[in-house]
């Protein structure tokens, strides 16, 4: 079967798929960035303080470490 001659139902499929993984790597980028301003105190918000979220602060730290992608070298940093 060749590229060009998708059916239209594959071809609805290919099109949520690729809504699916864009909407997937937006929720990591915004996680990403909750976890780089949870992990710096000095960057924390005030309302992340409250003690309350304290356990949910450390479970997104844990879940998402920081990865040093310098060099084509990956390392994650704890």
């Amino acid at each position: 079967m060749s590229r060009s001659a998708l059916q239209p139902s594959q071809q609805k499929l290919a099109e949520k798929l690729t809504i699916l993984n864009d909407r997937g790597i937006g929720m990591l980028t915004r996680i990403y960035n909750i976890k780089k301003a949870c992990g710096d105190p000095k960057a924390k918000p005030s309302y992340l303080i409250d003690k309350n979220l304290e356990s949910a602060v450390k479970f997104i730290v844990r879940k998402f470490p920081a990865v040093e992608t310098r060099n084509n070298n990956v390392s994650f940093i704890l």
